[in-house]
């Protein structure tokens, strides 16, 4: 079970397929396998590297009490952490809810760089089965 750190903090994992790096950040209250469960990763892992990451909180991740280590820019540092962790130097990286507003961070962006990002996208969609192509 892969874990990268971060301020302290151990944030969890998994990976599936080869080819460019591409992070997956779940919404509120989900975790690392709604991604799966939804179909997601096996339809990019075939094409990609699939990191889903557990935010902070969430699934096998730490859950700390503080408060101040919730905050976007810190999010945002988790998502790059798991990026150095699997050695990477860009990743494309998808948010849904929660997760779009973490990788969308102002403050982890200056203090991470845009040039770790590949590309950024957010989805807001309740039902991530709606976003999915017909297969």
């Amino acid at each position: 079970m892969p874990f990268a750190n971060h301020r302290g903090q151990r944030i969890h994992y998994t990976v599936e397929g080869s080819g460019p790096l591409i992070v997956l950040q779940h919404g509120l209250l989900l975790d690392a396998a709604s991604w799966k469960q939804c179909g997601v990763v096996d339809a990019l892992a075939d094409r990609f590297r699939v990191a889903c990451v557990d935010s902070l909180g969430h699934g096998l991740s730490d859950k700390p009490a503080d408060p101040a280590l919730y905050n976007q820019a810190q999010r945002a540092g988790d998502i790059v952490a798991v990026i150095d962790d699997l050695g990477g130097e860009r990743a494309h990286v998808v948010g849904h809810s929660m997760g779009g507003w973490s990788r969308s961070a102002s403050p982890g962006f200056s203090r991470h760089g845009w040039r770790r990002w590949r590309s950024a996208a957010g989805t807001f969609s309740l039902d991530c089965r709606a976003a999915m192509p017909a297969r």
